[in-house]
């Protein structure tokens, strides 16, 4: 996929993620975790390992 391309869909898929927080039916974190992969910049790499370490906090909790 064009670097353009997947940079381009990756901020589309972030802005889908903070309007689908405020929307029950929409899973915004999921579509910002995706956006910020696609992004693929070192900024989106440190707060996909800040999700990943916050979710298995959570995880271990229950």
């Amino acid at each position: 996929m064009n670097h353009k391309l997947k940079k381009i869909f990756g901020v589309i898929l972030i802005i889908l993620g903070v309007l689908g927080g405020a929307v029950p039916i929409v899973q915004g974190w999921l579509l910002i975790l995706l956006g910020l992969a696609l992004l693929e910049s070192a900024y989106a790499n440190k707060q996909i390992a800040r999700i990943k370490k916050w979710m298995n906090q959570v995880w271990k909790k229950k």
